[in-house]
């Protein structure tokens, strides 16, 4: 449902620590996440999402979160920043016969 969406602003820090506030205006950060190449997987996610047309998933041990960009290349610069060393998996596991492409960074 995309009304329980919440806007974030995300800064990556050096040590695969992704911080995020409520805007951009935020001096204190409302949670991270442990990006670690070990621990985090990444997936374009595309138009999955009902009512997110550009998205993408940040897999960790804990939790999946769902990031949307306004645009398709935004999405891309940011899983290539945080696939410095992150299993990247591509394409779509919903469509039969697609397989995910791995590309390890």
């Amino acid at each position: 449902n995309k009304s329980s969406w919440k806007r974030r602003w995300f800064v990556l820090l050096e040590g695969w620590r992704l911080l995020y506030f409520k805007s951009e205006n935020e001096s204190k950060a409302i949670g991270n996440v442990d990006v670690c190449p070990d621990r985090t997987q990444l997936k374009f996610s595309g138009g999955r999402h009902p009512s997110h047309a550009v998205t993408f998933d940040i897999v960790t041990p804990g939790r999946t979160y769902v990031i949307e960009c306004e645009r398709t290349e935004e999405a891309h610069e940011w899983m290539s920043a945080l696939g410095g060393g992150v299993l990247v998996l591509g394409g779509d596991s919903d469509e039969e016969g697609d397989d995910d492409e791995f590309i390890e960074r």
